[in-house]
């Protein structure tokens, strides 16, 4: 479809973690397509398991891709003169997760960067509720015990379609961060297990009914400082 509409796709495979194999390929795009315009970082890896188990290395595999890639990506595209660079976090990094401690994390590190870098209009952090049709929540295995609580999760869900369709509307927007959330949004981070990011700009929250995403409450969260829709 995009080649359809007239433009080129170049597909290339690097680790985000492995700043010289990044580094390669994004300079292959400079040169193949004449520049970077909008970059987004979407690279995860799925946590799992209580902390008292964990190994450093295997927490470590987790939290590379945010904090590594996050990184590498900001650092690589300083001389590129983005429009935006969007960091894909996950609303976990606010309401936390049995067994994510690695998970949540690194999306947290996602949101603190933003904050730290707001300065950079380009900067934007999404912090996404589950996709119901693709990616982790989808694709991972859970043990039998959680199996009805993912089948939950998936039911309330986004689906990718709107997601897209949001995704855009809040490029349109030009928040520094959002977060986005199928369910009322504050009884979440009431009861959210994490803190919030020291220093953080004022989030708009997005709270998004699965069978509308636009028909639900859309509101400053921290602090409220007025009504923003995407």
């Amino acid at each position: 479809r995009i080649e359809a509409a007239g433009s080129s796709v170049l597909t290339l495979a690097a680790d985000v973690a492995d700043r010289p194999a990044l580094a390669a390929a994004l300079e292959r795009v400079r040169d193949e397509l004449g520049g970077l315009d909008v970059v987004v970082h979407a690279a995860g890896v799925p946590g799992g398991g209580a902390l008292e188990h964990k190994s450093l290395a295997a927490a470590w595999e987790v939290m590379a891709p945010k904090v590594q890639g996050t990184r590498h990506l900001w650092e690589l595209t300083r001389e590129d003169d983005l429009s935006a660079l969007v960091l894909c976090s996950s609303l976990a990094a606010e309401i936390g997760g049995f067994g994510q401690v690695d998970y949540v994390a690194a999306n947290a590190f996602q949101d603190a960067f933003a904050a730290a870098h707001r300065d950079d209009d380009s900067l934007r952090v999404i912090d996404w509720d589950t996709w119901s049709e693709t990616g982790m929540a989808v694709d991972v295995p859970v043990p039998t015990a959680l199996e009805a609580e993912r089948a939950e999760s998936l039911r309330l869900g986004l689906r990718t379609a709107e997601a897209q369709d949001l995704f855009l509307r809040v490029l349109a927007s030009r928040e520094p961060r959002v977060l986005v959330s199928t369910t009322p949004l504050a009884p979440r981070l009431a009861g959210g297990a994490t803190a919030r990011v020291p220093g953080s700009p004022a989030s708009t929250g997005v709270t998004a009914s699965p069978s509308d995403p636009y028909t639900g409450d859309t509101r400053n969260e921290t602090p409220p400082t007025g009504e923003a829709r995407p």
